[in-house]
């Protein structure tokens, strides 16, 4: 899942995921922790799925079960120690129609990509921070963050030097290799070679 927003009120701290792929659940999960310890989660179902973001009665769904979060927390006892959970930063991408149709159309040619250069579902998901099964195919344009949108215009420009140069298709398992660990020297010395 991918963090879509958080609000604070007092200390308590309340983050709302979205799915990211849809092989996931189809809802919402909304987390509450305060003084880093987790002390609820719920999970929303859904109406629409989140290819470009939530739908506008998706996020009032949400902001009707924070309401009544909000209400039933304040109750709970705080705990006494600081706890391990640290939140991170909100990922989705923002709800702009025309990134998303340029996220869109990468995606479309990542997984062209992909498929060109034969990565295995592990690599792939290695690659792309997704849950160990999860291809391309299948995610939401909202869910590519700054990381994953390089990532991806590295590799589809890795299938389009493929392509077009048969010394290079020779070695592509080895340059394949060095973009997933991101080992610029190594893609560096196949391609001179």
């Amino acid at each position: 899942m991918i963090k879509w927003g958080e609000f604070r009120e007092g200390d308590f701290l309340f983050e709302a995921f979205l799915p990211e792929h849809e092989r996931q659940p189809k809802c919402w999960l909304l987390r509450t922790s305060r003084r880093g310890h987790v002390i609820d989660e719920q999970r929303i179902e859904l109406v629409w799925p989140p290819r470009l973001g939530p739908d506008a009665g998706d996020v009032a769904s949400l902001e009707g079960a924070l309401d009544a979060v909000i209400d039933r927390v304040k109750a709970l006892s705080p705990p006494e120690s600081a706890g391990a959970y640290q939140a991170g930063a909100p990922q989705a991408v923002d709800s702009d129609p025309y990134v998303h149709a340029i996220l869109d159309g990468l995606l479309t040619e990542y997984v062209e990509a992909e498929t060109s250069l034969r990565l295995t579902p592990e690599q792939t998901a290695a690659y792309l921070d997704l849950d160990l099964g999860h291809r391309a195919d299948g995610l939401f344009p909202m869910a590519i963050t700054p990381r994953r949108d390089a990532r991806m215009r590295r590799l589809t420009a890795l299938a389009r030097l493929a392509t077009g140069d048969e010394r290079v298709k020779e070695r592509i398992p080895d340059i394949v290799e060095g973009v997933i660990r991101e080992d610029i020297p190594a893609i560096r010395l196949v391609l001179e070679q």
